[in-house]
């Protein structure tokens, strides 16, 4: 059935209101049949058009006179867990009815269709009669109000009934209903007691002194209603010290996350022409023509939610999928979350996918739906600060771009902002939350402290995250839903990792000394490969999945280059770095765990798996490429053909990647820059493909070029200094460009100090 016509019209609270000429009235009869009967369509259902609300909750009749004075209500749903601020739809057939919708009274004519916007706070009774409606509104057709009026509801799902005072729009389902005379309660609810109501008894209490304050700023603010700020009660702050002036033998605890995760973590109904009340008419107008309101087609939709469940959710479990798949069936898929999960379809997809859309490429989609994610999130569409930590998140897996600062490190400082103001940094402050939120909370933080470690090494940024500021329990099994063993297994291996290349990271590359040595770190990372080998070895359903276990082995190697690769820039600190642990053992670790990293190419080329990993593995091919890069300059015969053979291996992979890890088109410029500046180049090797000939960067529609420096521009790459480069052509310092700091800085004589056989020759 079309859904071209235009049913009603919507208020600024979300209410539609369906009369006169918006309701679509035809013959119920195709012509020929020539049998009388009209029929007046309110909307066309759910099933033709999914922005219509689905209703399945109670349906029935409800007769008002003048004695009969609803109290003002919201509805809330039913279920224990995940509470849902609901739908209601009310069909006056006759009569004339008074309702108020958010504080603003409107009567409604007989034949009129009212759906009520989840939050809205609303009241019914029956207009006074001799009301002549004709005359106050102009109706073609004389009513006079009869002091009566039928009403026929249906609600969106099974609702529990809650009074209130407030006639402010409620945002989410834990927003205090607010009755009249609220006190503060540190007992058990009781009817009498006024005070804040959600529908769940746990929340009926006032948990905290700053929910009680926040609550205090929007009874006061009507105009920004439900604007909650992002920050922690409990830190040392100014604001923590004046609200602990609140009288003591009133003062609940200071601060308690759980009512913000509780809400948050509720996915939104999302109707066509229907946005949060907060927003002003020319954001929603920008955000229209920025396509933020556009949904893919179905077919497209369905792909992009099944590449986010079987090939992201194994790696980064940032969601709730249970709840994720309900939604989505029921297509009231918030907007910033559906764009941020295609963006990630996108990224992860195979290209089967792509040239079933209209896009022309893998770079173009995802740009596509990144940046309508970013408007949404620009603009501050969405107030859920669950859905914003997910999307932060998902959006780190966009960039860098040359002369952007938006960056993999600018959403990750987003993600950790949200996340320290929900409290998923301390353990205490997630003593409250629902027993079935505390697993997904746990999953976000250590994602969010996974993709800060791995982002801030490849981009050479400090860390966002102050883990000594942090006392959140290491990710367990019980974190995650059962019949996950591939999941859990991965991503608790990979946060315990991540907290060894954090100490790494501060050894060889912090400012000042670091107490964690060379010998202590490989020992701990041998140890933590040893419980990798012996997880694998007992799995459970006979072999581990080939990406899981690939990616933690690549990992495991990486980790190794990290610990030992030389970039120090004085002879002195590489001479003591070789006496704390020798040189000749650092130079054959590196070598092996380059040339491990190099051998999984081929078979993950093969097996068709490049798209599918986490991106975590692409910097051990970044790495593992240049520690080859090196061997194949300064070897010859048989042992360059071998490091060439091997070095191109890795450039298969990045080139692979380049449309969907963003950094294996920076990698794979950097090597031909290289290759194109180096005089002493010894790739040109008799029985060795040319650059060109073998791997070269393909461009790629509308793909941002990492780095143009032109070659007659350059004297030479072999003992480059950053002044020898156009300032031009580069936004900022080299050192942006490149892996980490100081990889390819000069030492005494102008040699790169990523020299692999420089404990050989220092």
């Amino acid at each position: 059935m079309s859904t071209t016509f235009n049913y009603g019209f919507t208020l600024d609270n979300g209410t539609c209101i369906v009369h006169g000429e918006g309701v679509n009235v035809k013959s119920s009869f195709p012509p020929e049949l020539d049998i009388p009967g009209v029929m007046h369509v309110f909307n066309v259902g759910n099933a033709s058009d999914p922005t219509t609300p689905a209703f399945k909750g109670s349906f029935g009749v409800l007769p008002f006179d003048v004695a009969t004075r609803m109290p003002r209500h919201v509805h809330l749903s039913t279920e224990p867990t995940g509470k849902r601020l609901l739908v209601e739809k009310v069909l006056v057939m006759n009569g004339v009815a008074l309702v108020e919708l958010a504080g603003d009274i409107y009567v409604i004519p007989p034949m009129t269709l009212v759906i009520i916007a989840a939050g809205v706070p609303h009241t019914w009774t029956a207009c006074p009669p001799g009301l002549n409606m004709q005359r106050v509104l102009g109706l073609e057709e004389e009513v006079v109000s009869e002091g009566h009026f039928i009403a026929v509801y249906e609600h969106e799902d099974d609702t529990a009934f809650c009074p209130t005072a407030q006639v402010t729009p409620l945002r989410h389902a834990d927003d205090p209903v607010v009755r009249p005379s609220p006190r503060i309660s540190h007992g058990t609810s009781q009817d009498d007691t006024g005070e804040p109501e959600t529908g769940d008894s746990d929340a009926l209490k006032v948990r905290s002194l700053s929910s009680l304050f926040e609550a205090f700023l929007n009874q006061n603010n009507s105009s920004n209603a439900k604007q909650r700020g992002l920050f922690l009660l409990g830190e040392p702050s100014p604001l923590t010290y004046a609200l602990s002036e609140f009288p003591e033998h009133l003062r609940p605890q200071m601060h308690d996350p759980s009512g913000d995760i509780r809400g948050s973590s509720t996915l939104q109904v999302i109707r066509q022409g229907v946005h949060p009340s907060h927003l002003k008419v020319a954001d929603i107008a920008y955000l229209d023509a920025k396509g933020a309101f556009t949904s893919p087609t179905i077919s497209t939709l369905d792909a992009l939610i099944s590449v986010f469940l079987e090939r992201f959710d194994p790696f980064y479990s940032i969601v709730d999928t249970v709840e994720l798949e309900k939604v989505y069936q029921d297509r009231k898929l918030p907007w910033l979350l559906q764009h941020a999960i295609c963006f990630i379809g996108t990224t992860f997809c195979d290209m089967s996918v792509i040239h079933r859309t209209d896009f022309d490429s893998r770079l173009s989609a995802r740009r596509h739906y990144y940046e309508k994610a970013k408007a949404l999130f620009d603009i501050g569409y969405e107030t859920s600060k669950i859905i914003l930590l997910q999307t932060a998140l998902m959006l780190s897996f966009w960039g860098p771009q040359t002369g952007a600062y938006w960056n993999p490190c600018s959403w990750i400082e987003f993600g950790v902002t949200i996340a320290v103001s929900l409290g998923l940094h301390r353990s205490a402050s997630s003593s409250n939350t629902p027993t079935n939120s505390k697993g997904l909370l746990r999953r976000l933080w250590w994602t969010l402290a996974g993709r800060d470690t791995h982002c801030s090494v490849l981009l050479g940024r400090p860390f966002r995250i102050n883990l000594t500021q942090c006392d959140v329990e290491m990710l367990n099994e019980n974190d995650f839903n059962q019949n996950f063993q591939v999941g859990s297994f991965y991503q608790i291996h990979v946060a315990k990792l991540s907290l060894i290349i954090r100490d790494i990271v501060h050894r060889r590359f912090g400012p000042g000394e670091y107490h964690i040595s060379p010998d202590d770190a490989h020992t701990r990372l041998d140890s933590w490969y040893s419980t990798l080998n012996t997880s694998l070895n007992r799995w459970e359903a006979g072999s581990p999945p080939f990406q899981c276990s690939t990616a933690l082995e690549i990992l495991y190697h990486y980790s190794l280059l990290l610990l030992f690769i030389r970039t120090l820039s004085t002879p002195q600190q590489r001479d003591h770095h070789c006496q704390q642990f020798g040189g000749d053992i650092q130079v054959q670790l590196v070598d092996q765990a380059a040339k491990k990293i190099s051998s999984k190419a081929v078979t993950l080329m093969t097996e068709g798996a490049v798209c599918a990993l986490p991106h975590e593995v692409f910097p051990g091919f970044f790495l593992a490429a240049i520690v080859l890069y090196r061997q194949k300059r300064q070897k010859s015969g048989a042992e360059a053909q071998l490091a060439h053979a091997t070095f191109d291996h890795c450039r298969i992979v990045l080139n692979e990647t380049r449309e969907s890890w963003d950094l294996g088109r920076w990698a794979m410029h950097t090597f031909e820059f290289l290759r194109t500046n180096c005089k002493d180049d010894h790739s040109q090797l008799p029985g060795i493909p040319t650059s060109p000939r073998s791997i070269s960067v393909v461009p790629q529609p509308n793909e941002v070029t990492a780095l143009d420096l032109g070659a007659s521009q350059i004297e030479t790459a072999i003992n480059p200094t950053w002044g020898d480069f156009p300032d031009q052509h580069v936004p900022g310092s080299m050192e942006d460009l490149l892996y980490m700091p100081d990889l390819f800085s000069n030492g005494e004589g102008g040699n790169l100090f990523f020299d692999y056989n420089m404990s050989q020759n220092g």
